[in-house]
């Protein structure tokens, strides 16, 4: 399917299937009185949800296409790793010699399977 229709018109696709039942279940559980907001708050709500998620998902369907599945969930493996380390190192988050060794079997083993596969 996203080879017929292409990764970037998917992902728009699949956003919008994704979105309406949110949509309606917060009608069903809340009242529309309460998105009367000030604007600040709806601009920062627009600002949060195209950065942090709308950005992202056509940044990896860009990714994904230009790459291929399989470097692409190579690469996805090792991002567990850098949230650990950056939560220690920019949010004093608790960093164990277990979360390291689990780390360091990651990324050998992405670097032994993409060393197999080169």
């Amino acid at each position: 399917m996203v080879k017929r229709v292409g990764s970037m018109r998917f992902t728009a696709y699949s956003t919008v299937v994704a979105t309406v039942p949110a949509v309606v279940q917060f009608f069903v559980m809340e009242s529309a009185e309460s998105l009367h907001l000030p604007g600040a708050v709806w601009g920062y709500a627009i600002v949060l949800a195209t950065v942090s998620t709308v950005l992202p998902l056509f940044l990896q369907a860009e990714a994904l296409n230009r790459i291929g599945a399989n470097h692409f969930a190579l690469i996805g493996a090792v991002g567990p790793v850098s949230v650990a380390i950056t939560s220690a190192l920019g949010l004093d988050e608790p960093f164990t010699g277990v979360q390291a060794l689990g780390g360091a079997l990651v990324i050998f083993g992405v670097l032994l399977v993409s060393l197999r596969k080169g």
